[in-house]
């Protein structure tokens, strides 16, 4: 594994948790699957949009929490990503390399669409 690799699993680790935590993505799938993991958005007294977490009782609730909380974790998410894209592209497999290179591409854009943004401030 070289070190242009590991800026490519970098940069695909954050656009995954970006898509996570973040997004709403294709079709609000990310916000359904917070949604069903049991995070709401709810809009603060400032006009901004907070997540917070409501469970349903039983014997899944601690398990529920930890899962919400992780779900609302940029940082947490991009480790796990990238533990995963590191662990899966050291197969070698080209399909995999395929993967890292669109999210990290993805990754690129969103970072030079934000500097473009502050630019034309």
């Amino acid at each position: 594994m070289t070190f242009f690799d590991l800026i490519l699993i970098g940069l695909a680790s954050s656009r995954v948790a970006q898509l996570l935590v973040h997004e709403d993505g294709i079709f609000d799938i990310f916000a359904n699957m917070r949604y069903a993991a049991g995070i709401r958005v709810k809009d603060g007294d400032d006009g901004e949009s907070r997540q917070i977490i409501r469970l349903k009782a039983g014997w899944s609730q601690r398990l529920s929490y930890h899962l919400c909380r992780l779900l609302m974790c940029h940082k947490c998410v991009g480790i796990i990503a990238a533990i995963i894209f590191t662990l899966v592209s050291s197969i070698g497999h080209v399909v995999s390399d395929i993967f890292v290179m669109i999210f990290a591409a993805s990754m690129i854009e969103v970072y030079l669409g934000s500097i473009l943004d502050r630019l034309e401030a």
